[in-house]
């Protein structure tokens, strides 16, 4: 399975503070869309309430803040900062699953900042260096990389240096050694773009000229996107919606998955999950918030997971999300449909960059909030969830 660029940055930041280059508010609009989720399966399910008495320190990176996080089952990568208290990050470092082995394997070459997402595969990290326009949403330019976790070499996949590319930040996610992205082309069409990190090879997606994709995610040579086929480029903060489709990379036949607003998709090549607009339980009105939800990469009736619930995480197992307003962690087990919400013992907010491989959910807390460290700690999900 692949973890998605843009979608994680936003996860890894949305749930810190609410800040940084896309935020949940900004990617939902104040009055409810034109579709509505209709067809969803089943009520929501119940979560069980799962208090965490005793916390388990993975990595201690003391006063080095973490931009972003993931992780792929034997290693877990992580933007950071070289200097102490510093809100930007110039580091990608990687390390084993138990902590081990901490090192440098790409940094930022153009006085830029490595924030965004670090989808990792078995040989791969993925990292994009941009930096905004002054305080607007634009950036001024963006670069997008593949370091290799075998001998740090680093592959250049694309970059902006002037409008309209450097206008939006591109997407993108990364499976075995594929690694895929959507970005505004010179004549500010939409592409999705794909490279063999292997071989070298790359090509664009064959796709229908009005489509307009964003938010990949890859999972062997199953891809989901979203088509925001009436969005023109707009800035670099944006979290795109649109209609949720599947293509091959094999056939490249396509598929339409779901027809109202979906944000931020991410596949494992056997299930889809993504997020979309929904009243507010807790504050009725016109505002609306992200809810969770689950379906077939084959289709079928999806299933909404919750009411409330940031942009999702997915493994072969396990689904989770942040809730903003409990400021608890969801965690959901598929073989058997359970859901938990999980707290610890001592935190009233677990709002914090979290990454999912198998049954680890890793997250790491703002050092404002865990004594003026970074610490990266994990939770076993299948203790929680058991099967």
């Amino acid at each position: 399975m692949s973890v998605s660029g843009r979608c994680q940055f936003v996860l890894a930041l949305a749930v810190i503070l609410v800040t940084g280059c896309q935020t949940a508010p900004q990617g939902q609009p104040s009055t409810p869309p034109s579709g509505s989720a209709t067809g969803l399966a089943g009520g929501l399910p119940t979560p069980t309430l799962v208090t965490i008495t005793s916390e388990h320190p993975v990595l201690r990176l003391g006063p080095f803040g973490v931009g972003n996080l993931a992780c792929n089952g034997q290693t877990m990568a992580f933007s950071t900062s070289s200097a102490p208290r510093q809100s930007r990050n110039d580091l990608i470092k990687v390390a084993g699953m138990d902590g081990s082995n901490v090192h440098v394997v790409a940094r930022a070459t153009h006085g830029g900042t490595l924030t965004d997402a670090v989808p990792v595969s078995a040989d791969w990290v993925v990292f994009l260096e941009y930096a905004q326009a002054g305080q607007g949403a634009s950036a001024n330019f963006w670069y997008l990389n593949a370091a290799s976790l075998r001998d740090g070499h680093l592959v250049g996949l694309a970059s902006a240096t002037a409008p309209p590319g450097a206008l939006e930040l591109p997407t993108y996610a990364v499976s075995g050694n594929q690694v895929l992205w959507a970005q505004v082309a010179p004549d500010g069409s939409q592409a999705l773009l794909t490279q063999d990190l292997a071989v070298g090879a790359r090509s664009q997606v064959p796709l229908p000229a009005y489509m307009r994709p964003f938010s990949p995610s890859i999972a062997g040579s199953t891809v989901v996107f979203i088509d925001d086929e009436t969005s023109a480029p707009a800035s670099a903060d944006v979290q795109h919606g649109g209609s949720l489709q599947r293509i091959d990379l094999g056939s490249a036949s396509i598929r339409s998955l779901e027809r109202p607003v979906v944000y931020a998709p991410v596949t494992n090549g056997k299930t889809v999950i993504w997020t979309t607009d929904a009243q507010d339980p807790l504050h009725p009105g016109p505002n609306l918030v992200w809810s969770p939800v689950i379906g077939s990469i084959d289709g079928g009736q999806p299933r909404r997971l919750a009411a409330v619930g940031d942009l999702t995480l997915l493994s072969d197992e396990f689904a989770a999300w942040p809730d903003h307003e409990t400021r608890d962690i969801f965690a959901y087990r598929m073989n058997s449909g359970r859901l938990a919400e999980i707290r610890v013992a001592g935190r009233d907010d677990l709002r914090a960059v979290l990454a999912l491989c198998g049954s680890t959910l890793l997250y790491a807390l703002p050092p404002e909030v865990d004594g003026d460290q970074s610490v990266i700690r994990s939770i076993d999900l299948a203790h929680i969830l058991p099967g």
